[in-house]
């Protein structure tokens, strides 16, 4: 989906410099007027590790997170 204000990714490997085994997550929100992406990874754990998981999603995307930056 895409608009003048912004760009919605399903399921798309974003493509990076440098090769990385998390480049695509569920969905990426592009924010076109501010410049800005939101990488959103869907997930319902069931045994109760919300917090945990969370934490380990944060640390799967830093270096995803960190190239998108570099674009």
């Amino acid at each position: 989906m895409e608009n003048e204000k912004s760009n919605i990714l399903k399921d798309f490997r974003i493509q990076t410099a440098e090769q990385l085994n998390d480049n695509g997550p569920d969905i990426m929100l592009h924010d076109k007027e501010k410049n800005k992406c939101k990488i959103i990874d869907v997930s319902g754990p069931f045994d109760g590790r919300v917090i945990e998981r969370e934490e380990e999603t944060r640390e799967m995307y830093e270096d995803l997170r960190r190239e998108i930056a570099k674009l």
